[in-house]
């Protein structure tokens, strides 16, 4: 019954800091979207993380040439625009994603309630008795943003 949300909620973007709140039996949930997430990773937070998890050598250069040496190319008419993408991870790569669960694999050691995560969608729940019960679900908010803005 844990996984099976999808049909009752909307999610929402957090980087505008908008959320919605769903009660389902005294159970309060707050199902979050990372609007534009794979596009808005950092590149040089996403290396350190890199390093952080043991990678390193020829093959982390070999990820920050694949990070770094990006081209993004945009035509009007017979016009060409041609910039350096810096950030994101690309999506229609088998490594993309990837690197994008490794960036986001820490966020649950930053969350004190329950939370389920699936790719760019996030959902933290917990069961109120008590107005402790909500701050602590609203500091895990909190602490969701500190964790985007870090």
């Amino acid at each position: 019954m844990e996984y099976s949300y999808r049909y009752w909620y909307r999610p929402l973007c957090i980087l505008e800091y908008s959320y919605r709140i769903v009660l389902v039996r005294a159970r309060i949930v707050r199902a979050l979207d990372y609007g534009k997430a794979f596009d808005t990773v950092s590149h040089p937070r996403l290396i350190e993380k890199l390093k952080v998890y043991g990678i390193s050598g020829k093959l982390l250069q070999w990820i920050n040439n694949f990070l770094y040496s990006r081209k993004m190319r945009v035509r009007v008419r017979n016009s060409f625009s041609v910039s350096y993408v810096l950030s994101g991870v690309p999506q229609g790569s088998v490594l993309g994603p990837l690197l994008f669960l490794l960036f986001v694999s820490d966020l649950p050691d930053w969350i004190r309630n329950s939370i389920c995560m699936f790719a760019d969608d996030t959902k933290i729940w917990c069961v109120v008795k008590q107005v402790e019960d909500y701050l602590l679900l609203q500091k895990d908010l909190d602490s969701m943003a500190e964790w985007s803005e870090e």
